[in-house]
């Protein structure tokens, strides 16, 4: 199969229609995900086109179905001819309607060749080529795959968009049979990141076999897994991680002690604690390339606590970054008493919260962690100079087709876009 380009744009930001991109998002062609949608399985480039999925059979799929499905040669088309109308556009990504350099973390595809093998080295060199020359229907295989094995979760937590949806339509708790997947090993044995996201990853059966099934298998070794957990039952698998020399734990304890246990609900702090801890210690003792991520929700309670939530995430080598709710779940008194973005006011409860977060910052920049000070200066002049057009006065739009579950909302954050969605309560 020849690659099918075209050229007649510099870059993205030569036309886009309301943006300054100075580089075409790589989404499309760097990364793919396999979700859980409804009563299948689907596709999408990004986490910003809901509703825009390519759905796939759980049993009866190849490479180039994962590779070239309709969506993803449609936006890559959209983003090479700067495409107004595009499904971007349509969904509002708070990154292509800015003046962000990239939607899409494209560094993934500078990581150094070193240590790599022979076939992710050519198809990292494929893949960027095919990138600058804007080919609309690729040979190369995305640089990250994402694979969400089910909404199967053991917290219960307020805010969470998949715990109604998981109510509503029980097949999604675990759908996706790891043998399905480990068909595509001449695929995934090629890529540079794999990351298994649920629900829960350690509650769900066949997302275990998965990892059970990679971490053996010397093809994998040079693959870096990427876990999104909540660490409560890690420590029942530490013989199956420590097989695997690259790993990154991506977590959301979003506060300490107390307040962890109010928002991450049937959390226990002292467990996920201890989990963390020994995490770090098994990655030192075994000379392992682990490393820990936490993304996290600032909110009304994390920020009374955010000065000793950072320095515990420091002092336990933890890369951190903030973001805001967005989505409230089941949850509307938990986010209407919690979400100090649609309700600064809040912040009237918390004497200091302004020397808090700036405290916060401090520590973060001392430890050289350039996404956390980003995203906690961001927020915190935004509270405390809101512009006129809020989260409060936010305008909803009902989603289309398979996403008639949720309402969209769009605001407008200091002249970001951002465009989230809320569960519709349904009647009975």
């Amino acid at each position: 199969m020849e690659s099918k380009t075209t050229n007649n744009v510099e870059t993205c930001g030569d036309k886009c229609h309301s943006a300054k991109i100075k580089e075409k998002c790589s989404a499309p062609w760097y990364n793919t995900g396999l979700y859980v949608w409804e009563d299948s399985v689907s596709m999408q480039p990004c986490c910003y086109l809901p509703g825009s999925y390519f759905k796939i059979s759980e049993t009866d799929f190849d490479i180039n179905t994962v590779i070239n499905n309709p969506v993803h040669q449609q936006i890559r088309k959209d983003l090479v001819n700067a495409n107004p109308k595009s499904l971007c556009t349509k969904w509002n990504c708070k990154y292509y309607n800015t003046d962000t350099t990239l939607a899409f973390d494209s560094s993934v595809a500078n990581v150094s060749e070193e240590g790599l093998r022979p076939e992710q080295i050519e198809n990292l060199r494929l893949a960027k080529k095919e990138y600058s020359e804007n080919a609309i229907e690729v040979n190369s295989v995305p640089l990250c795959i994402g694979i969400t094995f089910g909404f199967k979760c053991n917290f219960d937590c307020p805010m969470c968009p998949q715990r109604p949806l998981a109510k509503k339509h029980p097949y999604t708790l675990e759908r996706f049979p790891a043998e399905t997947l480990l068909k595509l090993k001449p695929l995934l044995k090629k890529t540079l990141v794999i990351s298994v996201i649920g629900g829960e990853p350690f509650v769900l059966k066949e997302c275990v076999k998965f990892l059970d099934a990679i971490t053996k298998d010397p093809d994998f070794k040079t693959v870096k897994l990427d876990l999104w957990s909540n660490a409560i039952f890690i420590d029942k698998y530490w013989d199956i991680l420590k097989r695997h020399p690259q790993l990154t734990l991506t977590v959301s304890p979003d506060s300490i002690g107390d307040t962890y246990e109010y928002i991450r609900r049937n959390g226990k702090w002292a467990k996920f604690e201890s989990n963390i801890k020994m995490f770090n210690k098994i990655a030192k003792e075994n000379n392992l390339t682990w490393n820990i991520n936490s993304h996290n929700i600032l909110m009304k309670s994390t920020i009374d606590k955010i000065v000793e939530f950072s320095t515990w995430s420091v002092e336990n080598n933890i890369n951190s970054k903030f973001t805001i709710l967005t989505s409230i779940g089941e949850g509307e008194e938990f986010c209407s008493n919690e979400d100090v973005i649609k309700y600064p006011k809040l912040l009237n409860d918390i004497e200091n919260w302004e020397e808090k977060m700036q405290k916060a910052i401090e520590i973060f920049k001392n430890a050289n962690q350039k996404d956390a000070v980003e995203t906690l200066s961001f927020y915190k002049e935004y509270i405390k100079n809101p512009p006129k057009e809020t989260v409060a006065s936010s305008t909803e739009l009902q989603f289309e087709d398979s996403d008639s579950d949720f309402e969209r909302k769009k605001i407008n954050i200091l002249g970001i876009k951002i465009s989230y969605k809320v569960f519709k309560k349904h009647s009975t």
